[in-house]
């Protein structure tokens, strides 16, 4: 952790305004496209069903690296379960499913649990932008 993330307000980052408890963003059909496809940056979205313990083991970490990454990877989850048309459309057939988006491109993707260091190995290998550490 940062000095900075040190020094922050709890409920926000890095003086962002962003809440907490609203990360990672839940997206849906009507968000997708505005958050992950048009949006100006990485992204990481994460495809989770709530019958999923793997899914459920992995949100706090999911968090943690919304948190340690602001500026360079908005971080998004997407119910299976709910949204079975995008989860089609992307081929997700293991849970936990995650997909990296580089200003709307798919530049990567892995499924399947995995733990921070494995998570965090995979974006720095599948991003084109400077990581934040």
């Amino acid at each position: 952790m940062t000095n900075a993330a040190c020094l922050m307000k709890p409920d926000t980052v890095s003086g962002m305004g962003l809440d907490l408890e609203s990360l990672p963003l839940n997206v849906n059909q009507g968000s997708f496209g505005r958050e992950v496809l048009f949006y100006q940056g990485s992204v990481l979205v994460a495809f989770w069903a709530p019958h999923s313990i793997p899914c459920h083991k992995e949100a706090l970490m999911l968090r943690e690296i919304a948190m340690k990454r602001p500026r360079s990877l908005k971080v998004v989850k997407l119910n299976c379960e709910v949204e079975k048309e995008l989860t089609r459309k992307y081929r997700v057939h293991e849970l936990p499913g995650h997909i990296l988006f580089q200003n709307g491109k798919e530049m990567g993707r892995t499924s399947g649990e995995k733990n921070r260091e494995e998570i965090e190995t995979w974006l720095d290998q599948n991003s084109s932008m400077e990581i934040e550490v």
